[in-house]
C-alpha cells in the first residue's frame, strides 16, 4: 500500500464567516445549514441496503443512468470513472470551525460488549458475537424457511445475548413499575448507556444544563408487539411505544435541556444523528450532546421483511469485500457518544478520545430505485468533508465503510473510496462481519471501532475477508482490506472517515482525527507523590450496587497501581455522587495486593451542611498536624501568618509555631499551655482554613472550652474575631495559665462526658473513688498543666482582660452557641470579659450542643482539633436529646497522618450528604477512560406483553403452505389457522385453472 508524506492543514475561519459564506450544495455541514438534499430527519423507516434484485444483479449502475453493466460488469471489471463525475460539478465555499470532541462513549454490543476495551478485545482478537435468535426474542425454528414467503432466511445474528430485555435497575430512575412495564427495551438499554457515557465523559451536575441529545432509531418492534392486541389500554402507551420518546426519555430523566431529536434515515440514523449534534454545539444550541443509535430485533417482522427483500444473508454471516458476500446479518445495539467543542473539552479537562473535524451529510437524489445507493453521492459527500475541514485526501489512512456484504452496495462504496483515495493508497475496513448490521446503530459503533483503533494506533482486522470481490476495483486502484492487525501506515496522518448511507438515499460521513493530530499528547498516569494520600469514593443507587462497584474497582486499582492518582480524580471529582456511598483512603506506594480498606456504606440522604465543633485544651500531641504542616500549602501559609501575627506581639514568643508542632515526642513540651494554647489554635485555624479552600463553611459553630477561640475567627466560624486577635487571645492565654504556681488539674469521665477540675490532690483522691465504685468507667486525666474553669485561674484573670484589651469582637455571621452560656449568644456577649469567663467559668458544653441540636436536628458535627476527644460526648448528647438524624465525623486523630485523616473526614462528610468540592480537594489528573461502568442491580421482569403477542412470537410450529399459522387468538378447544394465499408462494395453484380462473382445489377445504 503506498502512502504519501505531506499533510495538508490550511488556514482557520471565524465561525462567523463559516457560516456567513455557508452556501453548500446537496448536504449540510458543520457551522453550515444550507444548499438542497440535507439532513434527513424523520426519515423512511425501512429495510436497509435493498440494493439487490432477486438475482443478486446490481439493477442500476448506482449512479442514476446508463445500463445496468456500464460501471460495473458481469465479469467483474473495475468501475470507470465518468467524464464528468458529479464532484467535479461541486461548488460550495469553504467554511471553518472547531472541531469537535468525543469525550465519551457507552454501548450494548453483540459479543457481551458493554465497554470499549472489550470492543478492542473482540476486533483486534478477530472474533465475532454471532449467535443463533435467542429463544426470548422469538422461536426462530417457527419462523425459519429460506426462501420461503413469510419466513426468515437465516437462524443467526447478532444480539445482546448478555442483556436481558426484560429486567432494569429500578431504584436508579424515576419512573414507576406500571411505566416501566410498558417502555420500549430501546428506551431503558439507552438510559444506562448514556450514563455510562457521562461517566465515560467524566460529567457530573449535568442536570438543567443545555445539553442535546440525538438518537438515530430504526426498528418499531416494540410497537409492532404491542398492536398484536388491538384491545390494550393503558396511560402509558404513548411514551411507552413511540420510537420518539428514546431522545426525550433521555432529556427528561437526566434534565437535559438541549434539543432532543429522534432521526430516521434507516442505517444511516446514528451517524445522521451525530452529524446534527456536532452542528447543534456549534451553533451554540447545545453546550455538549449526546449522539446515539438504537436497534433491537424482538420479533421476527423486520426480519422476515428484509428477507424478502433478498438483502440477507442465508448462512448468517457478513463476508464485506469478499466474493461470496451474499448479504447482511441483522444485528442488535445501542450506543452513544459524547461530543463536545474542542476548546470546551480542553478548558474543562474532558477526556478527548477522537476529534470529529467534519460532518456532512447528502441524499442519492434520483437514481434507478430509491433503494438503490449511488456511488457518486458517496464520492462527492467524501471530497465534501475533506474539503470542509481543509484536509488533504491523501493523507487519510482508512475509510471505515459502511460495507453492510451485499454484492451491490460494497462494489458501489467501495468504488466510490476507490476513486478519491486509490491514487495515493487507503485501507478500506467494516465492523460489521464482527457485529453484524445494527441498522440504526450501526453508524456509531463503527465511529466507536475508529475512535479506539486512533487511540491505540492500529489498523483493525476484517474478518470472513478471503478473496476480494472482482467487482470492486483492487487492482486499479490502491485500496486494501487489512486482514491482521496492522500498525499505523507510515506518512498518513492519523485520520479515519466513517461513511453510512441508508435506504432512501440519505447518506452520511464524518472524519476522526486522533488528538495527537492536534498537539495533544496521550495522556500518561499522573504524578503519583502530589499527595502522600489519595482518597477514592463509591457510590451508587442501591447498596447491591455499591458493593459489585466497589468490588470491581478493587480490582481495577490493583492491576493498574501506577494510576492512582487519576483512580482518585476521576472517582471523586468527575463522578456524579448518589445516595449509597463509601470511601477508602490509600497511601500512595501501597504494596501491590493490599485489600482496600473500605467504609461502611452509608446512605446519604437530604444534601446538609456541616456544624464546626472546635476541640478544648488538652488534646495536643507531638507532631500533630506535622505531615499537613509539610505538604498542605493553605495550611503551611496560615500557620507562617500566625507566626508573623505572633512576632509582633507586646510580649513575642521566643519560639515558633511550627518548631514546637513538628518537634518529636520526646522534644516536645506541648503539655505546658504556654505552647499548647496557642498551638492547638493555630491548627484549628489552619485546619479550617484549608476546610475553607475546600469550599467547605459551616452552618454553625460552637466550642468546648478554649476551643471557641477558633470558633470565632473572622472568614472561617461565626466572623467574632479576626485572625489575629484569635492566636493573640490563645497566646495570651496560654501566658496567663503559666503563671498559675498552685497544683491544679482537669479529670474527664467519658460515660457521663463530665469534666472535673480543682485542687490536684483532690482530683487524684475523686478519680480513684470513680474508678472503685464503676470499673468499667474510663477515667483519666487531661493533658493540661493547671486547673481550667476554676478558682485556681482567678488571680490572674484580670491580666488576661487587659491583655485582651485591644480584640474587637464582630457580629456573628452564623449561629455560635456558647460554652460558656450553653446558649446561641451575639456580639455584644463576645468582648474581652467574654473570654476572661471563658477561661474561669464552667463549660456548659452539653447544654450547648443540645441547643444546637434542637435547631438543627439533623446536623453533621465536624470536629476540628488535633484529635477526636469529643467523639464520645458529641454521641452521647446525639443519643440524648433523641437527633437521630445528627452524625459526628472529625478531622483529625492522634498518631493517624494528618493527610490521611483529612481525607477520610472529608469521605465521611460525602457519606452523609455534605457538599465537598472535591475538585479542590484532590490535584487535576487524567479522567480514566477504562473503568468499570456502573454497576446495575438489574431486577424484574418488567414486561408487558399480551398473549397474542407471545403466542406469535412464540410460536411452536413453522407456518404450513395451505394452512398457514395458528391464528393466535384461538385456544386449545378451538385451534384455528390462517393463510394468505399468494400464487408466488403456492405456484403450483396456478394449474388448477378453471375457464381461466385460478381457483383453490376443493380438496384442499377438505384436507
Amino acid at each position: 500500500m503506498s502512502t504519501h508524506q505531506e499533510t495538508g492543514h490550511g488556514p482557520a475561519l471565524s465561525m462567523a464567516e463559516a457560516i456567513a459564506n455557508g452556501n453548500s450544495a446537496n448536504g449540510d455541514v458543520f457551522g453550515i445549514n444550507g444548499g438542497t438534499n440535507g439532513s434527513v430527519i424523520g426519515g423512511i423507516n425501512g429495510f436497509a441496503n435493498g440494493e439487490a434484485n432477486d438475482s443478486g444483479i446490481p439493477a442500476t449502475n448506482g449512479y442514476g443512468h446508463g445500463s445496468r453493466d456500464q460501471h460495473v460488469s458481469g465479469k467483474g471489471e473495475a468501475l470507470e470513472e465518468p467524464a464528468e463525475s458529479f464532484a467535479s460539478k461541486e461548488t460550495f465555499d469553504q467554511a471553518s470551525y472547531e472541531p469537535i470532541a468525543i469525550i465519551g462513549c457507552g454501548m450494548r454490543l453483540p459479543g457481551a460488549i458493554d465497554t470499549d476495551e472489550a470492543l478492542w478485545q473482540l476486533l483486534s482478537g478477530k472474533q465475532d458475537g454471532r449467535c443463533r435468535v435467542p429463544l426470548d426474542r422469538y422461536n426462530v425454528d417457527a419462523f425459519y424457511g429460506p426462501g420461503k414467503a413469510g419466513h426468515v432466511c437465516t437462524e443467526f445474528g447478532h444480539f445482546l445475548e448478555h442483556v436481558n430485555l426484560a429486567e432494569i435497575d429500578s431504584s436508579f430512575w424515576s419512573m414507576t413499575r406500571k411505566e416501566i412495564e410498558v417502555m420500549d427495551p430501546q428506551q431503558r438499554l439507552a438510559l444506562e448507556v448514556v450514563y455510562e457515557c457521562l461517566q465515560s465523559s467524566g460529567t457530573t451536575d449535568w442536570k438543567g444544563k443545555d445539553i442535546g441529545v440525538f438518537f438515530g432509531i430504526y426498528g418499531e418492534d416494540w410497537a409492532d408487539m404491542q398492536a398484536k392486541e388491538s384491545q390494550q389500554s393503558g396511560m402509558y402507551r404513548i411514551t411507552g411505544y413511540g420510537d420518539f420518546v428514546v431522545a426525550n426519555r433521555v432529556s427528561y430523566e437526566f434534565g437535559f435541556k438541549g434539543p432532543s431529536v429522534v432521526t430516521r434515515t434507516a442505517c444511516s440514523s446514528s451517524l445522521t444523528a451525530l452529524h446534527d449534534a456536532c452542528l447543534a454545539v456549534q451553533r451554540g444550541e447545545s453546550e455538549s450532546a449526546i449522539a446515539g443509535g438504537t436497534n433491537l430485533i424482538m420479533n421476527p417482522h423486520m426480519t422476515i421483511a428484509m428477507a424478502e427483500q433478498g438483502v440477507l444473508s442465508v448462512d448468517g454471516a457478513c463476508k464485506t469485500f469478499d466474493s461470496a458476500a451474499n448479504g447482511y446479518v441483522r444485528g442488535e445495539g445501542v450506543v452513544a457518544v459524547h461530543v463536545k467543542s474542542l476548546s470546551a473539552a480542553i478548558r474543562d479537562n474532558d477526556p478527548i478520545r477522537a476529534i470529529i473535524r467534519s460532518s456532512c451529510t447528502n441524499s442519492d437524489g434520483r437514481t434507478a430505485g430509491l433503494a438503490l445507493p449511488n456511488s457518486e453521492s458517496h464520492e462527492a459527500l467524501i471530497r465534501r468533508s475533506h474539503k470542509l475541514a481543509d484536509l488533504d485526501v491523501r493523507d487519510t489512512a482508512m475509510i471505515e465503510c459502511h460495507g453492510t456484504g451485499t454484492q451491490v452496495g460494497d462494489p458501489l462504496e467501495a468504488s466510490a473510496v476507490a476513486r478519491v483515495f486509490g491514487d495515493y493508497g487507503i485501507y478500506i475496513g467494516s465492523i460489521k462481519p464482527n457485529l453484524g448490521h445494527s441498522e440504526g446503530a450501526s453508524g456509531i459503533t463503527s465511529v466507536i471501532k475508529a475512535m479506539i483503533s486512533l487511540e491505540k494506533r492500529l489498523i483493525l482486522p476484517n474478518i470472513n475477508f478471503h478473496n476480494p470481490n472482482k467487482k470492486i476495483p483492487f487492482d486499479k486502484y490502491d485500496i486494501s482490506v487489512p486482514t491482521d492487525t496492522l500498525q499505523w501506515p507510515s506518512g498518513k496522518a492519523e485520520r479515519i472517515g466513517v461513511n453510512s448511507f441508508g435506504i432512501g438515499g440519505a447518506n452520511a460521513h464524518v472524519l476522526l482525527e486522533s488528538p495527537t493530530e492536534h498537539g495533544l499528547a496521550r495522556p500518561e498516569p499522573s504524578d503519583q507523590t502530589l499527595q502522600s494520600h489519595r482518597l477514592l469514593t463509591f457510590s451508587a443507587a442501591s447498596a447491591e450496587a455499591l458493593e459489585n462497584t466497589v468490588k470491581a474497582h478493587e480490582a481495577y486499582y490493583q492491576q493498574h497501581l501506577d494510576r492512582l492518582a487519576d483512580l482518585s480524580y476521576t472517582l471523586t471529582v468527575r463522578r456524579q455522587p448518589l445516595e449509597h456511598r463509601s470511601f477508602c483512603v490509600i497511601p500512595t506506594g501501597t504494596e501491590p495486593g493490599t485489600p482496600l480498606q473500605v467504609s461502611p456504606f452509608e446512605s446519604s440522604g437530604e444534601a446538609r451542611l456541616a456544624t464546626f465543633v472546635f476541640t478544648g485544651q488538652g488534646a495536643q500531641y507531638a507532631q500533630m498536624a506535622a505531615d499537613l504542616l509539610r505538604t498542605n500549602g493553605v495550611f503551611q501559609a496560615s500557620v507562617d501568618s500566625m507566626e508573623k501575627i505572633l512576632a509582633e506581639c507586646n510580649h513575642p514568643p521566643t519560639w515558633s509555631l511550627q518548631e514546637k508542632l513538628l518537634k518529636t515526642p520526646k522534644e516536645t513540651n506541648l503539655a505546658l499551655a504556654e505552647y499548647s494554647q496557642p498551638c492547638c489554635t493555630a491548627v484549628q485555624v489552619a485546619l479550617v482554613d484549608v476546610l475553607r479552600s475546600w469550599g467547605l463553611e459551616p452552618t454553625a459553630v460552637v466550642g468546648y472550652s478554649s476551643g471557641e477561640i477558633g470558633a470565632a475567627v473572622t472568614k472561617y466560624a461565626s466572623g467574632v474575631l479576626s485572625a489575629a486577635d484569635a492566636i493573640k487571645v490563645a497566646y495570651y492565654r496560654g501566658i496567663v495559665s503559666k503563671n498559675i504556681e498552685t497544683d491544679g488539674g482537669m479529670a474527664a469521665n467519658s460515660t457521663s462526658s463530665v469534666t472535673l477540675s480543682g485542687d490536684s490532690d483532690t482530683l487524684q483522691e475523686v478519680m480513684a473513688s470513680i474508678r472503685e465504685q464503676y470499673p468499667e468507667a474510663l477515667v483519666r486525666k487531661l493533658r493540661v498543666d493547671c486547673a481550667y474553669h476554676s478558682h485556681h485561674m482567678k488571680p490572674d484573670s484580670s491580666t488576661y482582660a487587659e491583655l485582651l484589651s485591644s480584640v474587637e469582637a464582630k457580629r456573628p455571621s452564623i449561629p455560635f452557641y456558647s460554652s460558656v452560656t450553653g446558649d446561641k449568644v451575639d456580639a455584644a456577649a463576645l468582648d474581652a470579659s467574654y473570654w476572661v469567663s471563658n477561661l474561669l467559668s464552667p463549660v456548659l458544653f452539653h447544654p450547648a450542643v443540645s441547643r444546637l441540636l434542637s435547631d438543627l436536628p439533623d446536623a453533621v458535627l465536624l470536629e476540628i482539633g488535633p484529635h477526636s476527644a469529643l467523639a464520645g460526648p458529641l454521641r452521647q448528647t446525639i443519643k440524648a436529646t433523641n437527633s437521630a438524624k445528627a452524625e459526628y465525623v472529625s478531622t483529625l486523630v492522634r498518631d493517624k497522618n494528618a493527610s490521611a485523616a483529612m481525607l477520610s473526614s472529608m469521605g465521611s462528610l460525602f457519606q452523609r450528604g455534605v457538599p465537598v468540592h472535591f475538585e479542590r480537594v484532590v490535584p487535576k489528573g487524567n479522567v480514566l477512560t477504562d473503568l468499570p461502568r456502573y454497576a446495575w442491580h438489574r431486577q424484574g421482569p418488567y414486561w408487558t406483553e399480551s398473549r397474542l403477542s407471545q403466542g406469535w412470537r412464540q410460536r411452536e410450529f413453522p407456518k404450513h403452505d395451505i394452512l398457514g399459522a395458528r391464528v393466535v387468538e384461538a385456544s386449545e378447544f378451538d385451534p384455528t389457522w390462517r393463510c394468505l394465499l399468494k400464487l408466488d408462494d403456492v405456484p403450483w395453484i396456478r394449474d388448477h385453472d378453471i375457464s381461466h380462473d385460478i381457483v383453490f382445489p376443493g380438496a384442499g377445504f377438505i384436507g
